[in-house]
Order: C-alpha cells, then sequence, then structure tokens
C-alpha cells in the first residue's frame, strides 16, 4: 500500500516539476539596475541580454521585443551566449532577434564561452560561427572581440570593451587563477577618464576586472545558478562549482559594479527552478551631489 502512495504521488509529482521548469523556461523578469559614477554627465539606459541559448519567448520572441522596446533603451549590450554550441544547430531564430533589434537600436555584442567554441573548434562545428558573425555583423552589430568600441551617450565618452577569454577559464570542477596582467595583455589599457564598461562573460574573475579599471562589469554564464534557493542564492554553476561567489544581480568591489544576468534560456539540461529568465535593464547616472 505505501509502495503505491509513493508511485502515485512520484506519477503527479514529476509531470507537475517538469511542467514548473518548462514554465521557468518561458516566463520573463525584468529587473532594473541604476549605477551612480562621477564619470557620468547625463542619464543613459541600456538593455543587458545574455545567454539566450537560441530560446524563443512566444511567437518568435515577441514577448521579449515589446519588453526591450517598452523599456526605451538608448542602446542594447550582450554579454554572450546567445546560441548554443551543438553541431547543426539552427540559429535562424536568434539571427531573426538579432536582425529585428538592430533595426531600432546599436547594438554591442561580447562572446560568451560557445561562440568561442564554435571559433576555435572548426573541426567539430566547421564554418557555423563565420557563418553566424557573418549574418549578425551584415545587422550593423558591434561584435567586439577583445576590442573596444567609443560611443558618446547621455553627454558621456564610454568605452564599450568586449574580453574574449581563454577556454581554461571555463574548465569544468575548477577555477582557474587569472594573472594580474592578463586583461591588459588581451586589451590594453584602458583610459581611466571614460567611462569603462566591459562585457565579460565569465563573472568569477570580477577582482581582476576591477584591478584593470573596468567602471561596470556585465556578466552571465552562470545562468543564475540554476536552482536558487531561498537566502542561499544559486546552486550550481556551468563549471559544477557548487553555491558560486558570483550568481546573480549587482556586486560592488571599490568604484566598481559588476551586474550579472540571469539569462534568457539554458542548454543541455533546460532546467530552471526559481529562477526565471531576466530581461536586465540598466540605467548610469550622475553622482548625486551631496547638500552643502
Amino acid at each position: 500500500m505505501l509502495s503505491y502512495i509513493l508511485v502515485s504521488i512520484l506519477l503527479f509529482f514529476i509531470p507537475a516539476l517538469i511542467a514548473y521548469m518548462q514554465k521557468e523556461q518561458k516566463k520573463l523578469d525584468i529587473t532594473n539596475y541604476i549605477i551612480q559614477s562621477k564619470k557620468m554627465n547625463g542619464t543613459v539606459k541600456f538593455i543587458l541580454l545574455s545567454d539566450l541559448h537560441n530560446n524563443v519567448f512566444e511567437n518568435n520572441n515577441a514577448s521579449l521585443l515589446k519588453a526591450i522596446d517598452d523599456s526605451s533603451p538608448d542602446f542594447i549590450i550582450i554579454a554572450g551566449d546567445m546560441l548554443t554550441a551543438k553541431q547543426n544547430h539552427d540559429f535562424s531564430t536568434t539571427v531573426k532577434l538579432l536582425e529585428e533589434l538592430s533595426k531600432k537600436y546599436s547594438i554591442y555584442y561580447g562572446l560568451g564561452n560557445h561562440e568561442y567554441r564554435l571559433k576555435i573548434y572548426k573541426d567539430v562545428y566547421g564554418d557555423m560561427y563565420d557563418t553566424y558573425m557573418n549574418q549578425i555583423k551584415s545587422f550593423g552589430i558591434h561584435v567586439l572581440e577583445n576590442m573596444p568600441c567609443k560611443i558618446v551617450s547621455g553627454n558621456t565618452d564610454i568605452t564599450i570593451w568586449g574580453l574574449e577569454i581563454d577556454r581554461k577559464y571555463y574548465k569544468r570542477f575548477k577555477q582557474e587563477n587569472m594573472d594580474r596582467g592578463y586583461i591588459k595583455k588581451l586589451l590594453g589599457i584602458c583610459n581611466r577618464q571614460d567611462m569603462n564598461v566591459l562585457i565579460a562573460h565569465n563573472p568569477q574573475h570580477f577582482e581582476r576586472y576591477c584591478d584593470w579599471g573596468a567602471d561596470v562589469i556585465l556578466s552571465g554564464h552562470v545562468h543564475g545558478g540554476v536552482i536558487r534557493l531561498p537566502f542561499l542564492g544559486g546552486l550550481i554553476s556551468p563549471q559544477f562549482t557548487f553555491f558560486p561567489k558570483y550568481d546573480a544581480g549587482r556586486f560592488q568591489k571599490r568604484e566598481s559594479t559588476m551586474i550579472i544576468s540571469r539569462g534568457l534560456g539554458m542548454h543541455t539540461i533546460p532546467v530552471r527552478m526559481g529562477n526565471r529568465c531576466e530581461l536586465a535593464v540598466v540605467k548610469m547616472i550622475p553622482t548625486k551631489k551631496k547638500d552643502r
């Protein structure tokens, strides 16, 4: 009798759990962040997209596009992994989304480990990376592969940097220490008079990004820790470390602020619990003057 009850509970619970996880994949939370800086001369608002992994939100991403339009951003920044590195995978929905967005907004795209994987493993993925990049660059999207793009927005000089780090920094079960001068070797020296925004897909090297001089770091990769637990945060990272220090949200170190997106999708095992997909809206404003 007890075994029958247990089986009945499982037969009810498992489909309900699967339905819940699928719902988490298709529902969108909008999170607003405000960053104050003495380098800002005006207000700038942008959307942070990360870790879509070819996920689709209602009718060719209609709900995602509407949410972005409703936020009225000045531009869009992408922190990588808009697709999943998988042989013969169809990227057409992601390409279509980026095409639609590029008609209205300037887009600055930093690579994640999945784009990087397509790029370096030509023997596995063939020309998938080149095909994808040629398509999105034809839309006027700025792909930043260890390079900056300088813009003027809100009467402020802003330099957006796209950081692409070596594959060893994405090893599973181990966090590789990053040498203090590594980012400088890749990007050179940042002009600290400008507002420096660093797209760094992997947030685990926050201290090194700060040391280099980034004012704002925009990351993803961790998917919010996959399963988010009350008071404890994200359970596990894609590198299989439990309760990662940097999982989602806002982090501060000295004058540097890091925003980590929970991402817009998943890959391989589509599991999200207590962890809806996130559209991050970031507003950068001048530091408020103290009353005398």
